[in-house]
C-alpha cells in the first residue's frame, strides 16, 4: 500500500483521538455549572464535611475544596491533550516505539488522576494527596532548574513551592522536613506510577491492561525490548507494525482517558452517558482493526 493509502487507513483513528481533548475541553463549562449547583454529589458533600476541619484561621471553606477539583480537573485535562499528541503521531508510517512512549506516559497521568478522584477518600485525605503529589511535582522542577544552573527559574520554582507550604500550613496540614532537609507534608504517603497504574487497571476495568501492561511499555520504552529486533547477516531488521498492533496499543489510553473524565463527572454530580459516546465511537474503531494486518509504520 502506498503511504496515501496508509494514511487514509489511519486518519478515523487518529482524527477520533484528536478529537477527545476538545470534547473534554467542551465539557468543563458543563461540569463547571455542575459544581456552582446546590446538586447532590460528592464534591458537595465534601464541601460539607470541609467544615469539620480547622485550619489557622477556623474552619475549612469550599475554597479548600475548590483547589483540589482544579489539580484534579487539571489532570484529567492534561491527559486528553497527551491523548490528542498520540493522535497527531498517527500518520504513516507510524512509529510504533513513539506511540508506546506517549500510551505510557497518559497511562501515568490516568492513575494519577484516578487515585486522586478516589471516592473512598475523605476530604482531608483529598485535600493531602493533592497538595502532596503537587508539591513533589514542584519539587521535581526545583531540582531540574538546579542541576541546569538556571537561577530565573529556580527563584521562580523556590517560591511556588514556599507559597504551598505555606497554603498547606495555613489550613491545618503539618509540615516536616525529609532526609534532605525539603518541606514534605507529614500525612501524605505518595503511591509509585507503578501501584497507581495497578489500581487503576483493576478498578477501571475495560481491558486496560494495568501493570502488565504498564510493565510492558516501560521495558520497550526503555530498551529492553530492542532484542526483539531480528538480524540478518549482523544488519539489524526493524520489525514492521501492523494495524492490529497500533489498535492494541492505543486502545488503553482511550479507556484511561474515558475512565478518569468520567469519574470526575460523577464527582462533581454529572451523568456519564452522552460523555462515553466520543470514547465508545473511537473504541469500535480500534476494535475493528483486531484482525488487520496491513503494515502502517516501523517497531
Amino acid at each position: 500500500m502506498t503511504h496515501e493509502e496508509i494514511d487514509g487507513l489511519l486518519k478515523p483513528a487518529r482524527d477520533l483521538m484528536m478529537e477527545l481533548r476538545c470534547h473534554v475541553q467542551a465539557d468543563t463549562e458543563r461540569l463547571d455549572e455542575r459544581i456552582l449547583s446546590p446538586v447532590d454529589s460528592q464534591l458537595r458533600k465534601e464541601i460539607i464535611a470541609a467544615r469539620d476541619e480547622v485550619g489557622c484561621e477556623g474552619p475549612w471553606d469550599a475554597r479548600v475544596v475548590l483547589d483540589e477539583l482544579l489539580i484534579s480537573a487539571g489532570t484529567v485535562q492534561t491527559l486528553s491533550y497527551q491523548v490528542y499528541s498520540i493522535g497527531r503521531l498517527l500518520h504513516a508510517p507510524v512509529s510504533m516505539r513513539a506511540v508506546q512512549a506517549l500510551v505510557r506516559t497518559a497511562l501515568e497521568t490516568a492513575a494519577r488522576a484516578w487515585w486522586l478522584l478516589d471516592p473512598a477518600l475523605t476530604i482531608r485525605q483529598r485535600v493531602t494527596r493533592s497538595i502532596g503529589v503537587t508539591l513533589q511535582s514542584m519539587r521535581d522542577e526545583q531540582r531540574a532548574w538546579k542541576k541546569l544552573g538556571e537561577a530565573g527559574p529556580l527563584k521562580r520554582s523556590n517560591e511556588q513551592i514556599n507559597h504551598l507550604v505555606e497554603w498547606a500550613r495555613y489550613i491545618g496540614l503539618a509540615i516536616t522536613a525529609d532526609k534532605l532537609g525539603q518541606p514534605r507534608l507529614a500525612e501524605f504517603t505518595p503511591s509509585t506510577a507503578s501501584e497507581m497504574v495497578a489500581k487503576l487497571g483493576d478498578e477501571a476495568g475495560g481491558s486496560l491492561g494495568g501493570s502488565a501492561l504498564y510493565s510492558w511499555l516501560s521495558a520497550s520504552t526503555h530498551g529492553a525490548a530492542l532484542h526483539m529486533v531480528p538480524f540478518t547477516d549482523g544488519v539489524p531488521q526493524v520489525p514492521r507494525t501492523n494495524c492490529r498492533e497500533l489498535a492494541w496499543v492505543l486502545k488503553p489510553a482511550v479507556i484511561s482517558l474515558r475512565a478518569t473524565h468520567l469519574r470526575l463527572a460523577e464527582y462533581v454530580g454529572a451523568s456519564s452517558v452522552h460523555r462515553s459516546r466520543p470514547y465508545d465511537a473511537l473504541l469500535r474503531e480500534l476494535h475493528s482493526k483486531r484482525s488487520d494486518k496491513t503494515p502502517v509504520g516501523v517497531f
